[in-house]
């Protein structure tokens, strides 16, 4: 074998010689990258601020680097430039310095921008084919809402302006949140929770870029990049001139950082990263130190800016203060949402009293419930020992042939025929039972039921017996005028309340699916609570029966301010207000006068401030007795007594000085550890005790930082602007 080799040695080396340079000029060299990328020359193309030559491989190699990072490893199908941390994405988009340069050279990459939104038109989000509901559309509903936002308005849009870069600028800082691997791993998952669907193959071997943009240039095209590309190169100029530095060193550790600080279960060499750019180390650091100077000469405004922190300080002051505050107010149920509440409350109080209806002190002594004329206002409240027995789960121990066997006898026949008007009179059995097997489930289960109730009923015999051994427990029944109960189960109140008015002492109370026994131990009479008056209606309908007699006493005094257009007096419900003016008007007048206003005719003011300030004269009352150490008007505890409802209550609360109240001045101007006067508040009257002020300092920190980002952000875009000019002055940007 090597005897033909050595004999044929020379014609196999022209033979090889041969094959290798053919391959070379039709094929290339080896490309480590296993991308087909353009080949550029090292010819100007244009110039820098310095007036040094800018060359177009310097400038392609440049573009090329920037426009892959460890933002675009999510989309990105080819190898991903870990050595680049994402400085187009974080200098340019965050920052909006991008949005900056095509409002600027908008028409110059117009033609670009339109062909993206050309293909963001184009673009169908995948679908499942077999379900429609398995979708790209629903999982960004779902899991992203903004983004799904977002990507339909872009899809609406016809023009590539200012808001169409915008929102394509969200978009990408969108998707890195929530990118296509993630957007493919959902629909995978879900679709194996349907175990009917066919498996979409598509799910594994297609792409999911959003939009089908694979890389940075085909989001935002290669002349944002080379413009972008070359705004670095001339800034990284610029910053040298002003005195800034970074060696070689330094640009190369600071890739190295950015690899060593990606999470990945690869252990990725920095060799390696270079050998699949087709880039020698000399051409990365060169690239990286012009990031680098780029990022000192704008990043440095953070940190040398000069804020004035006496003036953030005083703005701290003012927006971050807060204070710690005890308020003095009414209990809630006597803060009232409406001016009809303040008027059932005026008849609520006239009713329980022997009070001048002038007087805006509350009562100290409560009328006895035999001297209440309104009788909506009292309740009997029976104290009994009380043990149920659940009919209906009594009746599912019969069987179901005992219960035919029961419907169809002659007796139980006829009462259901009376009962139930599908049934109908049949001598034999058989013809009853097949009336029966043709209703429906529902008439069925009606009749079934009724059925099994009057089985269990006729089987009771002496009702007594059965809570022999029945759990007793101590119940309060509260029996209502309008003929409500607070006893649940009870379906008609009326005759419930019947029965205890005529129990002596002990009863069975038979309601259809439960049996009630009473053993009654006491009976009460006593008046409602104002919050029990208004919640169970017994205020309203005292309310309107008084406004309706008002209305045909204003009737019969030939009174116009209540008619309509026509001459015709107008339906009550359009003019209760206005009524309660009329009779109420020795109450709003009394109000005014505690409150000394002159600003409209006494009693005619608006309805809110009638609505706050009934209980100026009570406050000022309490506030004093606790001047002097006396706390009797300060509810310690929940309300028991119908005195209680008018104590006030005491609660500390944490007031913000930016969050406007109408205290707001009034707290942050008082003395510390002194009463107030009392204020109209929002809902009604209160006093307050300040306690403590202070400045939340994380807020403080947070705020002083937010104002230097908004100002670093503008003095980075105003030299953004400076640099721009000085590019154009120096012919320094290439298209």
């Amino acid at each position: 074998m090597l005897s033909h080799f050595r004999k044929y040695q020379k014609s196999l080396y022209i033979i090889v010689s041969f094959v290798v340079i053919i391959s070379f000029v039709f094929i290339g060299t080896f490309n480590p990258t296993g991308r087909n990328e353009p080949v550029y020359q090292d010819k100007k193309i244009g110039q820098l601020i310095n007036g040094s030559a800018l060359n177009e491989r310097d400038l392609k190699l440049f573009s090329q680097f920037i426009s892959s990072s460890k933002h675009t490893a999510s989309f990105e199908r080819s190898f991903v430039n870990v050595l680049n941390d994402g400085v187009f994405t974080e200098d340019f988009l965050k920052t909006k310095l991008a949005h900056m340069l095509v409002n600027k050279y908008s028409e110059k990459l117009k033609p670009a921008l339109t062909e993206r939104l050309e293909k963001i038109r184009r673009y169908v989000p995948y679908e499942h084919p077999e379900a429609p509901f398995l979708s790209a559309k629903t999982m960004w509903q779902h899991f992203s809402p903004g983004l799904y936002e977002k990507i339909e308005k872009i899809t609406s849009k016809t023009e590539a302006d200012q808001e169409f870069f915008s929102l394509l600028v969200d978009i990408y800082l969108g998707q890195l949140e929530f990118p296509a691997e993630y957007l493919r791993r959902v629909l995978v998952n879900h679709q194996s929770q349907y175990t009917w669907l066919k498996p979409d193959p598509r799910l594994r071997e297609d792409s999911f870029a959003l939009f089908g943009f694979n890389s940075l240039k085909d989001w935002f095209s290669d002349d944002m990049m080379d413009l972008v590309s070359q705004f670095v190169m001339n800034a990284a100029i610029y910053s040298e001139e002003k005195g800034y530095r970074v060696s070689n060193q330094e640009a190369k550790e600071s890739m190295l950082y950015t690899v060593a600080s990606l999470k990945t279960k690869e252990n990725i060499e920095y060799k390696t990263v270079l050998q699949f750019l087709g880039l020698q180390e000399k051409q990365a650091t060169s690239i990286w130190k012009k990031v680098l100077l780029f990022r000192r000469l704008f990043n440095h405004l953070s940190t040398s800016m000069l804020l004035d922190s006496s003036s953030v300080d005083a703005f701290s002051s003012y927006a971050l203060e807060k204070a710690s505050v005890d308020f003095y107010e009414m209990q809630p149920s006597l803060v009232f949402s409406s001016f009809a509440e303040l008027l059932k409350f005026q008849l609520y109080v006239e009713n329980i009293s022997s009070q001048d209806k002038k007087e805006l002190s509350l009562p100290q002594k409560i009328l006895d419930p035999s001297g209440v004329k309104a009788k909506e206002l009292i309740k009997n409240t029976y104290s009994v020992e009380l043990a149920t027995i659940d009919l209906l789960k009594k009746s599912q121990s019969i069987s179901i042939r005992q219960m035919e066997a029961w419907q169809i006898a002659d007796n139980n026949w006829n009462s259901l025929v009376e009962k139930f008007v599908d049934l109908s009179n049949s001598s034999s059995p058989d013809s009853r039972y097949k009336q029966l097997s043709k209703l429906d489930s529902k008439k069925r289960s009606e009749i079934d039921l009724y059925s099994r109730q009057q089985m269990i009923k006729a089987t009771l015999g002496d009702k007594a017996t059965l809570f022999t051994d029945a759990k007793k427990e101590k119940k309060e029944i509260e029996v209502f005028s309008n003929k409500q109960t607070n006893l649940a189960g009870i379906e008609d109140a009326d005759r419930f309340i019947k029965f205890l008015e005529k129990t002596a002492s002990s009863g069975i109370y038979e309601e259809e699916n439960t049996l009630y026994s009473f053993n009654i131990l006491s009976k009460e009479k006593s008046i409602l609570s104002f919050s029990e008056a208004l919640n169970n209606g017994a205020l309203t309908r005292m309310l309107d029966d008084t406004l309706e007699k008002e209305y045909e006493k204003l009737k019969a005094s030939a009174t116009q301010n209540f008619k309509n257009e026509k001459g015709e007096y107008k339906p009550l419900y359009e003019v209760k207000d206005l009524l309660g003016v009329y009779h109420f008007s020795y109450l709003l007048k009394a109000i005014d006068k505690e409150c000394n206003t002159s600003t409209w005719i006494a009693g005619m003011g608006p309805k809110e401030f009638y609505t706050k300030n009934r209980f100026s004269k009570h406050m000022k009352q309490a506030r004093e007795k606790i001047v002097n150490n006396d706390h009797t008007d300060l509810l310690s505890d929940k309300a028991v007594t119908l005195l209680d409802q008018w104590k006030i209550v005491r609660q500390e609360k944490e007031i913000k000085k930016a969050e406007k109240t109408a205290l707001t001045d009034q707290i942050f101007s008082a003395k510390l550890d002194e009463l107030s006067n009392v204020y109209p508040d929002d809902q009604s009257v209160c006093f307050f005790k300040l306690n403590e002020k202070s400045i939340d300092q994380e807020a403080k920190k947070r705020q002083r930082q937010k104002a230097l980002d908004a100002i670093t952000l503008s003095m980075k875009q105003e030299l953004a602007e400076k640099m721009l000019k000085k590019m154009e002055e120096k012919s320094a940007l290439t298209f």
